[in-house]
């Protein structure tokens, strides 16, 4: 990972937001691990970009330069961190603790698995029935929506969709 040059140097016309059939992401990225692979845009106020897997670890790893405090969404959301995510060690570490004996890949095999293809059965379904899906909405929104709901004991289904829509589109930010 070389930040010793300077952002002038580095420098591209990227935004992730533009839609894909502008950008071509793909394309997009794959030219920026060959060509450039650490980046900075001045999209959105700036921001660095890391394509390469050693350098997308390295800096996963390496919180005390490389930090989420300000979260990991562009633009900056207006409401400050909002998830695990968004935190560093150790207060990252506190949260990942408390939540690792029901998260931990064991615990979702046994416990989740089997209600994450339950709801995904029922949405595909339906969707089949329809004869129409919005990807996000009817299977990206629902599916976890109706897993975490039933899972946190919230028996009022008609509920659920209001929370669900609501947090997607809190943290989708659309742009």
């Amino acid at each position: 990972l070389d930040m010793q040059k300077t952002r002038a140097e580095v420098t591209v016309d990227f935004d992730h937001h533009r839609p894909a059939r502008v950008l071509n992401p793909d394309l997009a990225y794959a030219e920026l691990r060959h060509s450039c692979p650490v980046a900075w845009s001045e999209a959105h106020g700036g921001f660095w970009l890391v394509t390469q897997h050693k350098d997308v670890e390295r800096v996963t790893r390496t919180h005390q330069f490389f930090s989420t405090r300000e979260g990991i969404t562009l633009p900056t959301p207006p409401y400050g961190q909002s998830a695990l995510i968004d935190f560093d060690p150790p207060q990252h570490t506190a949260y990942r603790r408390a939540m690792n004996p029901v998260l931990f890949r064991e615990a979702v095999q046994e416990r989740l698995k089997p209600r994450i293809e339950h709801w995904t059965d029922i949405f595909i379904d339906r969707v089949i029935e329809a004869g129409r899906c919005d990807l996000v909405y009817d299977l990206a929104v629902a599916i976890p929506t109706a897993v975490t709901m039933e899972w946190l004991g919230w028996t009022n289904q008609d509920e659920w969709w209001k929370f669900g829509k609501a947090w997607h589109d809190l943290m989708g930010r659309a742009v």
